[in-house]
C-alpha cells in the first residue's frame, strides 16, 4: 500500500474474506491503524508525522503498566484523565486510533458498547462489563443501581450507559446478590440480610 490514508470504502474487491482477512494481517502488524470507520494511516505515514514504532510500543507497555497497578479496567477517556501516553494523545486521533493500537497488541480483553471499549488486564470470567459490575459491587459491599451507573457515566464518561443496561450486565448466577424490592446490589446474600435485618 502506497498511500500515506486509505479509505477501504472506495476500493472494490472480489473476495471480501480474503480482503479482511489480508487487512486484518496489515493490522496485527500495525501496517495500517484505522483512524476512523473504514479509513486507516499507514505506518510510513506515522513515521513522517514524528510516531515511531517504539514511540508505539512504549505506549502499549505503559497502559499495561497503569492497568496492572492502578485501574484494571480501563478505556480511552481514562487514559487521558490519568495521562497515559500523553506523548503519542498529541496526534489528535479519534480514539479509534488508540484502540486500535491496544486492541492488537494481545495484552488486553476488550468488549465494545454503543460505541465505547473497556479494556481489563483482568482474566475475564463472564464479559468485560459484567465483570466489572461485579468488582464495583464487591469494592462497596453495597450499591444502589443508579449509583452503578453514575459510576459509569463520571469514571468512564459512558454517558449512554443507562439504568436497565445494569441489569443486562449483572450476572445472577455469581455471588453477587440484587434485590429488586430496594433496587440495590450487594456483595453477596449474606450482606443483603444483614443489610435488611439493620433496617428493621
Amino acid at each position: 500500500m502506497s498511500l500515506d490514508f486509505i479509505d477501504i470504502s472506495e476500493y472494490e474487491y472480489k473476495s471480501e474474506n480474503f480482503f479482511y482477512n489480508a487487512l486484518n494481517e496489515l493490522k496485527r502488524n500495525l501496517d495500517v491503524i484505522e483512524i476512523k470507520d473504514n479509513k486507516f494511516v499507514t505506518k510510513n505515514k506515522l513515521t513522517e508525522m514524528g510516531v515511531k514504532e517504539d514511540e508505539i510500543k512504549s505506549f502499549i507497555k505503559d497502559v499495561h503498566y497503569f492497568a496492572l497497578n492502578q485501574e484494571s479496567y480501563f478505556n480511552i477517556y481514562i487514559l487521558k484523565k490519568y495521562r497515559i501516553g500523553k506523548n503519542i494523545f498529541r496526534l489528535g486521533f479519534n480514539n479509534i486510533f488508540y484502540e486500535e493500537l491496544l486492541k492488537y497488541s494481545n495484552k488486553f480483553e476488550m468488549q465494545q458498547y454503543k460505541g465505547n471499549i473497556l479494556f481489563t488486564v483482568n482474566k475475564v470470567e463472564s464479559s468485560v462489563f459484567t465483570d466489572l459490575v461485579r468488582q464495583i459491587i464487591i469494592d462497596r459491599k453495597k450499591i444502589y443501581r443508579y449509583q452503578v451507573k453514575e459510576i459509569f457515566q463520571n469514571d468512564f464518561n459512558i454517558l449512554n450507559f443507562n439504568d436497565t443496561n445494569i441489569l443486562d450486565f449483572f450476572d445472577s448466577k455469581q455471588e453477587t446478590y440484587y434485590c429488586n424490592t430496594i433496587d440495590m446490589f450487594f456483595e453477596n446474600e449474606e450482606e443483603y440480610l444483614n443489610t435488611i435485618l439493620r433496617r428493621d
